[in-house]
């Protein structure tokens, strides 16, 4: 078997040459690995920014919201309300982006609850609204004007009594008036600070009054007397029937605001906080494998040009004394040979490349000028 395995000069060169190129290649793709690994980590990162500032607008938005919703509660002012929807847009829409750009499962699951409760809580402000809407109409359309008749058919049934003479009548009746009055005080109370007790008052109150009716009643000595207490007497009933409406619609007003919407509140903040620390939590990670990545490719891209250069530098060295060695010690036997000494040997001989023909070619002049002399 030959020394030089069948490898020519040629094969040689360009088997360095390809080696080189090869660790060139691998070392731009090890730079184009780290590379995209920085470009993915950057474009997740800048998704999580993204998704971090998009919970905390929600975030926002859901306390300006409901800062509108409390004074809509107690004011009824229309603007509040009109506030509230505008914000509900925003955040239905703001909602439904967080959800479909986050991918980490538990956050999306927190923020799909999120949705659910903002759809309970703009469900129950709709109700809220309505309710809100039931107390201006029972307040203005029915307790106003049934106070007002109650108590002016009182006051008639006095005047009466009091032309007729029948004093005794005048007083019973102004003490029914006057737990009248009394009631329609305690209701207006309740309308400025709802009360439950406030209800139970109005309720006692209105069973005096009936109680104070009966005693007119007796007291009365005409059927169209006792007729206009009657009537006067079932106006207080009637406003005593549309006062509880009123109280009812606005005690689960307050319910629905103070109670089943403030929890709703608490646990979308709380989801709320606990997805944007997903999020930051996240960030870091991102950034620690970014550092981590950029510096195993810094490492990887160093280790890799150190062991290129080598390579280069051994694959030169063994090329090059592979080609000189023998190039050299051929050109000084053929110097030899040419000065006329013909004992020298010939160098390479056993060469299957290009060294090798060369070698033959001079061994061939040698034996012409042995054969010469002869």
């Amino acid at each position: 078997m030959s020394k030089t395995s069948g490898l020519t000069v040629k094969g040689r060169i360009w088997g360095g040459f390809l080696s080189i190129i090869t660790f060139l290649v691998i070392v731009a793709g090890v730079g184009m690995w780290g590379a995209s690994t920085v470009s993915d980590s950057v474009d997740d990162f800048a998704r999580v920014v993204n998704n971090t500032m998009t919970i905390q607008s929600i975030d926002a938005d859901v306390g300006q919201m409901r800062r509108n919703v409390i004074g809509y509660v107690y004011t009824g002012n229309d603007a509040q309300a009109a506030a509230v929807k505008t914000l509900q847009e925003r955040l239905r829409k703001s909602l439904a982006a967080s959800v479909a750009a986050v991918q980490n499962p538990e956050t999306k699951a927190n923020l799909q609850r999120m949705q659910a409760l903002f759809e309970s809580y703009s469900a129950n402000f709709a109700k809220v609204v309505d309710l809100r809407e039931k107390r201006d109409q029972l307040v203005s359309e029915r307790m106003n004007p049934l106070g007002l008749k109650a108590r002016q058919q009182l006051s008639d049934v006095i005047d009466a009594a009091t032309a007729a003479r029948e004093f005794e009548l005048a007083a019973s009746v102004g003490k029914t008036q006057e737990k009248l009055l009394l009631m329609r005080l305690t209701a207006v109370r309740f309308l400025s600070t709802p009360d439950k007790a406030l209800v139970d008052e109005v309720a006692k109150l209105g069973e005096q009054v009936a109680a104070e009716s009966r005693g007119d009643l007796a007291l009365a000595r005409d059927a169209q007397t006792r007729k206009a207490i009657e009537v006067a007497v079932a106006s207080v009933a009637e406003y005593e029937k549309a006062f509880e409406e009123t109280a009812a619609a606005i005690l689960e007003r307050n319910n629905l605001a103070n109670v089943v919407m403030a929890k709703e509140a608490e646990e979308f903040a709380a989801l709320a906080e606990k997805a944007s620390k997903a999020q930051s939590d996240l960030m870091a990670e991102i950034e620690t494998d970014t550092r981590g990545a950029v510096s195993a490719q810094q490492t990887t891209g160093s280790v890799v040009s150190v062991i290129a250069i080598a390579a280069g530098l051994a694959f030169a060295f063994l090329i090059a004394r592979a080609i000189l060695v023998p190039v050299n010690s051929m050109t000084s036997a053929m110097g030899d040979l040419a000065g006329g000494k013909l004992d020298v040997d010939i160098p390479a001989l056993d060469r299957a490349d290009e060294i090798g023909l060369m070698a033959q070619a001079v061994q061939v002049f040698k034996r012409n000028a042995i054969d010469k002399v002869r």
